[in-house]
């Protein structure tokens, strides 16, 4: 999250390696479509994390939590990552949650699920779920993506599975990035 002023102007640079071919997918002009989404400060707050328990996923044959470092936080007095890998909402409102990460497994298959834990749900209950079948141990990505309204004081936390079978290897820093916007209701 950037703030930004009236006249501002957002510039995008790609950089790739000499060997990479660069596509860009969007409209026909052959540019890549880059999506901006502009919010009032007073209204909005944005937090970003990476996984920093990655070593501790390789070998993992059923559930554990995922934890993240904070890269960016717009306003602590509204959202808070603790160290147990929640995000801990200190206002009411409405929360879009993002999280791509690059996997390595032989399971039956992997997933990633959100759950939410608020005063009205005190056991925690799931509100987003996706699922990356068998890899064969080659390196793919698993993407999740919803909203959700939450409470003040509630939290929510990412998990990630293994159906019969082991993770091989968790990508690390952008590899493994969760983002979490907040806006009033």
């Amino acid at each position: 999250a950037v703030p930004v002023q009236s006249g501002d102007r957002l510039f995008m640079e790609v950089e790739s390696p000499r060997d990479c071919t660069m596509y860009f997918l969007g409209s026909d002009s052959g540019i890549g479509g880059l999506n901006v989404l502009w919010l009032p400060r007073q209204k909005s707050a944005v937090l970003l994390g990476r996984l920093y328990n990655n070593g501790q996923l390789a070998g993992v044959a059923q559930k554990q939590v995922l934890r993240f470092t904070e890269r960016n936080n717009t306003d602590p007095t509204v959202l808070k990552l603790n160290k147990n890998g929640r995000v801990m909402f200190l206002k009411p409102g409405r929360v879009n949650v993002n999280y791509h990460q690059n996997i390595i497994h032989s399971c039956d298959y992997a997933s990633i699920t959100a759950y939410y834990q608020g005063l009205a749900l005190p056991d925690p209950v799931p509100f987003m779920q996706q699922v990356l079948g068998n890899t064969n141990a080659k390196a793919e990505g698993i993407y999740l993506s919803g909203s959700y309204d939450v409470e003040e004081g509630s939290q929510i936390y990412l998990q990630m599975t293994c159906k019969r079978g082991r993770i091989n290897g968790v990508g690390e820093g952008h590899f493994s990035t969760l983002s979490v916007l907040w806006v009033l209701p």
